[in-house]
């Protein structure tokens, strides 16, 4: 039986190798989605929440983005595997942005509540939760992936070193032996 060399798909909730969480198939693109581990620390404004989700910087990637309707929606569904979202119910934080905007003058934008998984559209002055998320064809590598991987590496080191170890074992017994036609490495003198 052989290993199989792809990489297997994590469940929701799984903590990435970077830091980050996976949390499903997004929906917009067909590819692994991740997510922050925690909501960003302030309420913000949809088009705040937008602005300031394009310069986060975390977990060595800076192509964070608020999720659309059907994003948000693998998040709520995936929640409480993932993990730190609000999901009491009362007030603001409860609710979280989507980038799905609604037509109505430009003035309103899906949110989603956690509680519950209700859509609805929401002012976009009001300050709600965000989660950013991003996606990416990379390798899913878990941090077991990572340290299994280490591991791996490390053993064959090791094993690398032993046989170093015992190339100049042979030749130092090599040296030492009379030099004659009767004898080598392979064959022991008499």
């Amino acid at each position: 039986m052989t290993d199989d060399p792809r990489p297997k798909t994590p469940e929701p909730g799984t903590v990435m190798a970077d830091g980050t969480v996976y949390a499903g198939v997004s929906p917009v693109d067909h590819k692994p989605m991740y997510a922050m581990a925690a909501d960003l620390p302030v309420l913000m404004s949809f088009n705040d929440a937008a602005v300031h989700a394009a310069k986060v910087d975390a977990h060595g990637h800076d192509d964070w983005r608020v999720p659309d309707r059907d994003e948000l929606t693998v998040l709520f569904n995936g929640a409480a595997a993932i993990g730190g979202f609000d999901m009491t119910g009362q007030g603001h934080a409860t609710w979280y942005w989507s980038s799905t905007p609604v037509d109505n003058n430009g003035i309103g934008a899906i949110c989603q509540r956690f509680s519950d998984g209700f859509q609805e559209p929401g002012y976009m002055t009001d300050p709600l939760s965000i989660r950013c998320v991003r996606t990416d064809d990379a390798a899913m590598m878990t941090r077991n992936d990572v340290a299994q991987a280490k591991a791996k590496e490390e053993a064959q080191a090791r094993s690398a070193e032993e046989i170093q170890d015992r190339l100049k074992e042979k030749a130092q017994r090599f040296r030492l032996m009379p030099q004659t036609g009767d004898c080598s490495p392979w064959k022991p003198c008499k």
